[in-house]
C-alpha cells in the first residue's frame, strides 16, 4: 500500500507539523517583547543549532557544513516571509480587522 504525500506518515509532513507545534509553543515567550529581545533570543537558538553541525577533526568541513546549513535556513526563512506577506495581503484585501 502506498502512502499519500498528504498523510501524516510522510516524513516531511510529520516534521512540518512538529516544527509548527514548536513554533506555536515559542510564540508566547516572544510576544510583547521588543524586537531586539526577540532577535537576540532567535539568534541564540540559531547559533546553538548551527554549532551542533560539526564534522569531527575537519574544521574546514565543519565551517562549510555550517555555511550550507545557514544558507538553507535563510532560504527557508525567505520563503516563509513571502508566504506570510501573501497571507497578510489576502487578510487586508478581505478586510481582516487585525490589519486595521
Amino acid at each position: 500500500m502506498s502512502v499519500s504525500p498528504a498523510t501524516p506518515a510522510d516524513p516531511i509532513m510529520v516534521m512540518t507539523i512538529e516544527a509548527e507545534a514548536v513554533e506555536q509553543a515559542i510564540r508566547p515567550l516572544l510576544a510583547g517583547r521588543g524586537s531586539a529581545v526577540q532577535a537576540g533570543a532567535l539568534a541564540g537558538l540559531l547559533a546553538t543549532w548551527i554549532a551542533g553541525h560539526r564534522i569531527r577533526g575537519d574544521r574546514a568541513g565543519t565551517e562549510s557544513l555550517r555555511e550550507d546549513m545557514l544558507a538553507l535556513h535563510l532560504k527557508a526563512v525567505r520563503q516563509l516571509v513571502e508566504l506570510y506577506d501573501l497571507d497578510a495581503a489576502a487578510s487586508a484585501d478581505a478586510g481582516d480587522p487585525r490589519d486595521a
